[in-house]
């Protein structure tokens, strides 16, 4: 009888072992999961295509869709989907119209263009402003831009001197174009220039619709910085509030004369703890002292502090300084003399009319031309905007306003006592680019000779008035 020893067991018995592995491994691989489609009766829309994978199967989404967070959504084929953006750092694509090639590539977030290409923004670094007391980072216009500690302002010289006292610049502002009258890229570089802290601003809308949903944050960051806070009217050309400081109460007063707007007034707290009472008015084309009356009341209703100080501004209308308007508000605002003024101050308003209305800059006219510098219509013959303090307390602390070469910090300024009018028209480039960067001289032109690139020349249309700005020191 033949025997076998242990090893010679083992080595028979894994060998039978791994024929019927074989065997098995073979006839799983040959099983066909999705012959009968098990997919087609799939409880998610859409996703009935079975897709063998390796001892079973997946139910995937049909063609044309995608599957995302479980469910299969329609591939949708517009300008912007698939992304046609693909150059680097400029990826983001925006829909301008209804063809597939009806787009635009713009710059990512944190990057900016310049010249065609998407460069990264700045941005404040621990040692990005060492200078002394000047040690606050901000980015303005792609740019570090250090600013004072608190307690310290930047002198003239942009020096930051220990001060008790808070300087603050106010502007009244309708400069509004465009076909349904609302803030266009040459109004935000207006303000960019002017670098109010508090503005009491007319015709409050973005963009070409007149919606409570407009992206108006977007405008303030745009135009003022992230800090800002604003308070926007009612109406469907509402007034409105852009402040530095907290707005801690707003709201708005009737104008009967009007039926699109109201009285919009915010109170203010200064960073002395001092309260400043800002009030945007927009009164009406044909009963302005109407209006004007509508304020006195409602300011002498609201029973304002005496101590506190009160701003009232805009859009008045008026067509002279000696109107009943003024005589109304002068109860409790100063109205006289001296107004704020433009760049030359001239008087022979025919001149300075038919100027303008045949050119677009004051390079044009040879920078000679007359004009009554404190007007702020179109055509710089009517006083139209105005900013008023009130004749108990702010109205002694006005200023002169003060604008200075940026690039340098030299004492290369422009100084305008009694406030400024400012129109882009009174300026060649080269000044506007050394004391109101990044202004155009046909940002207050309706039809300017050049316009950026990228912008419309309808964006400019219905440009009507000349921003005011007034400058106050508020003791501490």
């Amino acid at each position: 009888m033949k025997t076998y020893n242990t090893l010679s067991f083992l080595i028979l018995f894994f060998s039978i072992w791994l024929i019927s592995c074989g065997d098995n491994n073979n006839n799983s691989s040959n099983i066909d999961y999705c012959k009968n489609n098990p997919c087609a009766k799939s409880l998610i829309p859409h996703k009935t295509v079975c897709n063998p994978i390796p001892n079973d199967f997946e139910c995937i989404c049909e063609n044309g869709y995608t599957e995302e967070n479980g469910t299969c959504k329609k591939i949708e084929i517009t300008p912007c989907s698939p992304n046609p953006c693909s150059e680097e750092n400029k990826t983001v694509c925006t829909v301008i119209g209804t063809q597939i090639s009806d787009f635009t590539c713009s710059c990512d977030e944190n990057y900016y263009e310049n010249n065609g290409n998407c460069l990264k923004e700045p941005s404040c670094q621990e040692n990005s402003c060492t200078e002394t007391h000047k040690t606050v980072c901000n980015i303005e216009n792609h740019k570090i831009k250090c600013s004072c500690d608190a307690n310290y302002q930047e002198n003239d010289q942009g020096v930051c001197e220990e001060s008790h006292d808070i300087k603050i610049r106010i502007m009244a502002a309708n400069i509004t174009s465009g076909r349904k009258q609302s803030y266009k890229p040459n109004g935000v570089r207006i303000f960019q220039a002017i670098k109010p802290d508090i503005v009491l601003i007319q015709e409050f809308n973005y963009l070409d619709e007149y919606d409570d949903n407009l992206p108006i944050r977007e405008l303030i960051d745009k135009a003022f910085g992230t800090e800002f806070n604003y308070f926007r009217g009612s109406g469907r050309i509402p007034n409105g509030i852009i402040s530095r400081f907290p707005i801690v109460e707003h709201g708005n007063w009737d104008d009967t004369s009007v039926p699109d707007r109201a009285i919009t007034w915010a109170k203010i707290k200064l960073p002395n703890n001092k309260f400043l009472w800002a009030i945007s008015v927009h009164l009406s084309t044909k009963n302005h002292l109407a209006g004007a009356r509508s304020s006195i009341t409602a300011i002498t209703n609201k029973h304002i502090p005496s101590e506190d100080y009160i701003i009232y501004g805009g859009d008045f209308n008026t067509k002279s300084r000696t109107e009943g308007t003024l005589n109304e508000l002068g109860s409790i605002f100063n109205t006289s003399a001296p107004w704020p003024k433009g760049y030359n101050d001239f008087s022979d308003h025919y001149t300075c009319y038919k100027c303008y209305k045949n050119y677009s800059s004051a390079e044009n006219c040879g920078n000679k031309f007359n004009c009554d510098t404190s007007a702020t219509s179109y055509e710089r013959d009517d006083p139209y905007d105005w900013i008023l303090a009130d004749k108990n307390n702010l109205n002694s602390l006005q200023i002169p306003t003060v604008y200075c070469n940026d690039s340098n910090n030299s004492t290369d300024c422009l100084t305008f006592d009694s406030g400024l009018v400012f129109d882009s028209r009174d300026y060649t480039q080269e000044e506007l680019d050394k004391y109101f960067y990044p202004v155009k001289v046909g940002d207050c032109s309706r039809e300017p000779l050049e316009i950026p690139e990228g912008e419309n020349i309808d964006d400019y249309m219905n440009f009507q008035h000349m921003t005011v700005v007034k400058d106050f020191l508020i003791p501490n």
